[in-house]
């Protein structure tokens, strides 16, 4: 058989696979909400094309909002305009054929086929993110790519197990990058990383495929020489109502912004919130620039600029950690790296 013969096969075959959920009933159902004609009148190797043109161009939009259940919040995880959303999932439906989002009053949510459609566009996604990292290492040494907050990096059983990976396997070429916490879940999304080492809130879908990686390493309070407090051994969270905070990045590091904001309401403070930034290092040196307070590791002591003096904080009980994640597929080396954490006991 020919290789043109053997590529429409293969086409044919994606085309049912992606269209086996729209079955008439569904198709009508469709035509008769939205007023498009049901997929299954289009046939032929052009309607094969426009419906597997419009997988590839919308199926993975369609699997964000169909995570999220709302177009909104999808739409920004997307980094997109929710009309433009609105608009690729409208094109989806109207080449399948099959309404995959019911519509009611502002809200929308998975109709039966679109929940069914939803697990096989995640499979076939993963599927295809792991070939792409296959592809791109096939006849070169193989690689694992890390992405690690600034934090990670101080973490001395994360560091010596990375040392001791290297040591016992010299075939892998280790690259790490740094990044902030929505960055890395992006890379790891597009399949740019085998794994991310981060702060990740447990409703967040990339929490399911992660570990806890061992530290010990407390938050403390940084404040500029000559406040009130640096003569408190231990301040509680209530001694720093009213003032000035420097925090992580909401948008960089959700979860550990999150959990602080709870730990203050906790305590009856309403937090204020003056700068946010995105490493201890620029939160310090906005201390010591006079902008407010921060909350950091502890691990940073000994890297403060002049003029700032470090607080343990009596009543934060934060359990924020720091985890490895990997795509739903993970990559051969990660395998190996996850096995390698376990054993010793990062």
């Amino acid at each position: 058989m020919g290789t043109g013969a053997a590529v429409g096969e293969e086409a044919d075959a994606d085309a049912a696979l992606f269209a086996r959920c729209a079955d008439a009933r569904s198709q009508t159902a469709y035509a008769q909400r939205s007023g498009a004609r049901p997929a299954a009148g289009r046939g032929g190797d052009h309607g094969r094309h426009r419906l597997v043109s419009a997988l590839i161009r919308h199926l993975p939009f369609f699997a964000i909002a169909a995570e999220e259940e709302n177009f909104q919040r999808a739409a920004a995880r997307l980094h997109i305009s929710q009309p433009a959303l609105t608009k690729r999932i409208q094109d989806l439906e109207a080449n399948l054929g099959v309404l995959l989002f019911e519509r009611a009053k502002g809200r929308v949510s998975l109709t039966a086929e679109g929940r069914a459609f939803a697990a096989e566009a995640r499979r076939l996604l993963d599927g295809f993110e792991a070939s792409v990292r296959d592809l791109r290492r096939t006849g070169a040494r193989e690689l694992l790519t890390i992405g690690a907050n600034e934090q990670a990096l101080r973490s001395a059983s994360l560091t010596g197990a990375l040392r001791a990976f290297r040591a016992a396997h010299p075939e892998i070429g280790v690259t790490m990058s740094l990044m902030g916490s929505a960055a890395q879940l992006a890379a790891l999304r597009s399949g740019q990383l085998d794994a991310a080492i981060l702060y990740i809130a447990q409703d967040d879908p990339a929490y399911a495929h992660s570990r806890e990686i061992r530290q010990d390493d407390p938050f403390v309070i940084a404040l500029p020489e000559g406040h009130a407090l640096t003569g408190t051994a231990a301040p509680r969270i209530a001694d720093l109502a009213g003032e000035d905070l420097i925090w992580p990045s909401g948008e960089s590091s959700p979860a550990l912004h999150a959990d602080l904001d709870r730990a203050w309401r906790a305590a009856g403070v309403e937090p204020h919130v003056a700068v946010e930034i995105l490493s201890a290092e620029a939160a310090l040196n906005a201390v010591s620039a006079g902008l407010g307070i921060a909350v950091v590791r502890a691990s940073n002591a000994g890297r403060e600029p002049p003029g700032v003096v470090l607080r343990p904080i009596a009543d934060l009980d934060i359990r924020s950690t720091l985890r490895l994640a990997w795509p739903a597929v993970p990559s051969r080396t990660l395998g190996l790296f996850r096995d390698f954490l376990e054993e010793w006991g990062a």
